[in-house]
């Protein structure tokens, strides 16, 4: 079970990170802020993301007792994992990391499970994206307070991304007011200027330059805030956990978010297809993240798929 690592264990698990050569985590590292536990490996499968481990943790299984099905990305330092394979799941501070189990390491968590030839039945377990989505609150979606709308602003300013969408968007906006402040000047220098006295036709100008530069200011003051604006009328927002790491694609083109958030008692996975303006997340933001959810809806369902959902890094 996910524990605390006695003096000898913690010391262990340094050692197997030197070996790995895990600079970054060493220096998060410390006693009293890891857990550990073991893992056991099921298999590993192609995708289009790449290799996959498909695992179980120890201890960690449904009302029904049904061990949780969980997927991590391989990565070499891995080494060669069959089934049966043992490893050691890592918390640090909010983040979940898997280590081979080396040399002394197998102290931890053991080489290889009692059976080797043991099998999941995937009918029966819950797929979920990580460990770390066990401790995700399951509180149904909430109401939207000043206080949230604070944190949408601050994200739209930190994490907001001035994309080829919005530059073209800002672009055809500010030619439209440009068109339509040179017809009504040249129409209304036509009909007022008899040429007698320059006096209208300076002051026209003048009125002309003004709503121009005044349409410019618009424009641009428009572009950034219209998205953050719409944000912040949302009704509802929750916590999910990201399955993906996202790019923001072609300009105009939905850009498909996948999330898993817990419906009750039940792991609900949804994909919601969005514009650029509803991803607001932290470059870092991939499989696993926790991220808050704006809906208009308090309920997750087919008919919110399609634009309505924002996605928040805080």
């Amino acid at each position: 079970m996910r524990r605390k690592p006695t003096k000898e264990e913690y010391e262990i698990i340094v050692q197997e990170l030197r070996e790995l050569g895990s600079k970054e985590l060493l220096k998060k590292l410390d006693p009293d802020n890891v857990l550990f536990n073991g893992v056991t490996c099921s298999e590993v499968s192609d995708s289009p993301n790449g290799k996959m481990i498909t695992y179980i943790e120890d201890d960690l299984v449904d009302e029904n007792g049904y061990p949780y099905i969980f997927e991590h990305k391989y990565y070499d330092y891995m080494g060669i994992l069959t089934k049966g394979r043992r490893m050691i799941s890592l918390y640090v501070e909010g983040y979940y990391y898997l280590l081979p189990a080396n040399g002394t390491s197998y102290e931890l968590v053991g080489a290889v499970h009692n059976d080797v030839n043991f099998d999941i039945d995937k009918s029966r377990s819950v797929k979920l994206p990580t460990p770390l989505f066990l401790d995700l609150p399951r509180d149904p979606a909430r109401e939207v307070t000043k206080e949230d709308k604070d944190m949408i602003k601050r994200a739209y300013k930190k994490f907001g991304r001035y994309t080829g969408s919005k530059i073209i968007g800002g672009i055809a906006l500010g030619l439209l007011f440009f068109i339509v402040i040179g017809l009504g000047y040249i129409f209304t220098v036509a009909g007022l200027v008899d040429g007698s006295s320059p006096v209208p036709f300076i002051i026209i100008t003048v009125i002309a330059v003004i709503l121009l530069i005044a349409s410019i200011v618009f424009t641009v003051i428009f572009t950034n805030n219209s998205h953050v604006w719409m944000a912040t009328k949302k009704k509802y927002i929750r916590k999910v956990m990201l399955t993906g790491k996202y790019d923001y694609g072609a300009p105009g083109m939905p850009i498909p978010v996948s999330f898993y958030v817990w419906e009750g008692n039940r792991a609900a996975h949804h994909t919601y297809a969005v514009s650029f303006a509803q991803i607001v997340l932290d470059k870092k933001a991939g499989y696993g993240t926790v991220v808050y959810m704006l809906t208009n809806k308090k309920d997750l369902d087919g008919n919110d798929a399609f634009g309505n959902g924002v996605f928040i890094s805080e």
